[in-house]
């Protein structure tokens, strides 16, 4: 019989119990299902366990390399596939799922409104900018992680810096056009793109614009994925977090 407690009793030495109460009552919104999907397991194997999927893709092959899927769920939903996937590492996990297109951010009323962290990873347009304000509205902290290279960058906003990020980048087209853009606010910490993806930049834009297919792999999903739950875990435990215009950013590949 599965037993909470036996399930996270080899975390005792990092995560006070008195947290892990509160990453269990936790309420998370994963929107989106591909970069998310190794996070929602991560955060599963944390103690989370009540989660709200949502996403209207299927599992492409190309997906493999660095989402949480693998070859029996070609063209399952995404949030099926996930769902069947953490209710195996967890059967008691409240998993909710939202297999629609979202048009209108608006769609997502009620789980926004009950959810206290949202990890929006949705493809960069009108949805994804106002998710993040209907979060800032109803004071919901909102994680955005991107997978770059073989690291990684993540965000996190909350109702007194929502206004600015939006200010500043709401018009981004792209991921990767919002990605550069908030390279920039690092210049005053001296960190810039690390050098194998800095001078290759001018022909991945190029190749991005032709092919329409970005660079990604794997590596950089379990990275990001660490960051994430790090991040979300220190928020519950100290209750801050380390928000905009202050990132997290990491990329081993010139350092190992």
């Amino acid at each position: 019989m599965f037993n909470y407690n036996d399930f996270m009793s080899r975390n005792w030495m990092f995560i006070d119990s008195s947290v892990q109460k509160k990453i269990k009552k936790t309420k998370l919104l994963f929107t989106g299902c591909g970069l998310g999907s190794f996070i929602a397991e991560l955060a599963l194997r944390s103690g989370f366990e009540d989660v709200t999927l949502a996403d209207d893709d299927k599992v492409e092959l190309s997906n493999l390399n660095r989402q949480n899927y693998d070859i029996s769920n070609i063209n399952v939903s995404k949030v099926e596939a996930l769902s069947s996937r953490l209710k195996s590492i967890n059967p008691k996990a409240k998993i909710k799922i939202i297999n629609k297109r979202i048009s209108d951010a608006s769609e997502l009323g009620k789980a926004i409104e009950k959810s206290d962290i949202i990890i929006n990873t949705f493809d960069i347009n009108d949805v994804y900018f106002d998710l993040i304000k209907i979060a800032s509205e109803n004071k919901i902290i909102t994680i955005l992680p991107f997978n770059v290279g073989f690291g990684s960058f993540v965000l996190a906003l909350d109702s007194v810096n929502c206004g600015d990020f939006i200010k500043n980048y709401g018009n981004s087209k792209s991921d990767l056009e919002l990605l550069l853009n908030l390279f920039h606010i690092s210049k005053k910490d001296k960190i810039k793109l690390p050098d194998y993806i800095n001078i290759n930049l001018n022909q991945i834009i190029k190749q991005i614009d032709k092919i329409k297919i970005n660079p990604q792999v794997g590596i950089a999903s379990f990275i990001t994925s660490s960051i994430v739950c790090s991040m979300m875990i220190n928020y519950l435990e100290s209750g801050k977090i380390n928000s905009f215009p202050n990132f997290n950013y990491i990329d081993f590949k010139d350092k190992i």
